[in-house]
């Protein structure tokens, strides 16, 4: 269930953090401190669902028949 808001989280972050470029190209600082940030914490909610994904994973190879 949670992988179910970590995942639009992830995708607000990445856009956010995007829309930072254009000032960090024109040498705001903070900017460039806020998009290190932000990926930061984007990359700990993708590890996060690591546990939860190969559970699935696992889950899929378990029922599936191979050639």
């Amino acid at each position: 269930m949670i992988i179910l808001v970590q995942s639009p989280a992830i995708t607000a972050l990445w856009a956010l953090a995007a829309a930072l470029v254009p000032s960090m190209q024109k040498g705001n600082e903070t900017a460039r401190n806020l998009h290190i940030a932000l990926n930061a914490v984007n990359v700990l909610l993708f590890v996060w669902q690591i546990p939860t994904g190969i559970d699935i994973v696992f889950k899929v190879f378990e029922f599936t028949t191979w050639p």
